[in-house]
């Protein structure tokens, strides 16, 4: 399951996050990209509110540190 997963899994660079989707369109995550965001740290995992968007309100993991908390079902 993990390796279907990791194939399916794509990733589009933006300004301030990359965006990680699936083959089939879904967005999974956002990973923020830059060093100067006033609420997230480089690196942190945040839920998708929509397609385009983040959700902003805390991250889900980071993928930098913690790393025993992140899954390939996600971070906890």
């Amino acid at each position: 399951m993990v390796m279907k997963f990791a194939e399916n899994l794509s990733f589009k660079m933006g300004k301030k996050y990359v965006k990680c989707f699936n083959k089939d369109g879904g967005v999974h995550s956002f990973i923020v990209n830059v060093h100067d965001d006033p609420k997230f740290q480089f690196g942190d995992i945040l839920k998708p509110a929509g397609y385009g968007t983040p959700a902003k309100n805390f991250a889900r993991g980071n993928i930098f540190t913690n790393l025993d908390r992140i899954t390939w079902t996600g971070a906890s």
